[in-house]
């Protein structure tokens, strides 16, 4: 609304323009904020770390299974999967794309029975290439059958600097734990 002097000292269509003028600027202001809000698109998340993909698939490598349905089916080199935040059974952080979880646990598991099939579980050993995930917080690998021709729990295990949650119920290890892991 025009300010109260400008409507006693002006003609109808002065005030007209002066209510008109008023309109137009508070729409180009409230149009300018929606525009500017509208660029603020956040970004979207950060794809893997190349070196963090080179050590998935050297994983892979080292471990073999019968079924074409598991997480690591999804694990290929390529430019269609180049991205291993994509592939399943991994999480990365969405601002670096650093690889901060890994859920390769066995969901075929019959608890009931107690029996793990070597048909549907990941067999072969934990690969030191792991570490190379240096973000890494979270390690499921239960259920399967990842003891390696040792048997061992391996110690570099224990080397893994944020590692928070390891799971490895299930794998038929033998032996004693690695005093590295015991911490």
């Amino acid at each position: 609304m025009p300010h109260p002097n400008i409507a006693a000292s002006c003609s109808p269509s002065c005030l007209l323009l002066a209510v008109a003028v008023t309109f137009f600027s508070a729409t180009a202001s409230i149009s300018h904020g929606a525009a500017h809000h509208a660029r603020r698109v956040p970004a979207p998340p950060a794809a893997c770390v190349a070196r963090e993909r080179d050590a998935l698939l050297a994983f892979k490598q080292r471990v073999t299974t019968r079924d074409p349905e598991s997480a690591i089916s999804s694990w290929r080199r390529g430019e269609a999967a180049a991205d291993c935040c994509q592939w399943d059974g991994v999480e990365c952080d969405s601002r670096t794309g650093r690889v901060i979880g890994l859920d390769l646990a066995n969901r075929e598991f019959d608890g009931r029975t107690g029996v793990l099939d070597d048909q549907v579980s990941l067999v072969g050993d934990i690969s030191r290439s792991l570490l190379s995930l240096e973000h890494l917080s979270d390690l499921q690998l239960g259920w399967n059958f990842l003891e390696g021709r040792t048997g061992r729990l391996p110690d570099f295990l224990g080397s893994f600097k944020r590692l928070e949650s390891l799971g490895l119920t299930g794998i038929p290890f033998s032996g004693t734990v690695p005093p590295k892991l015991a911490k």
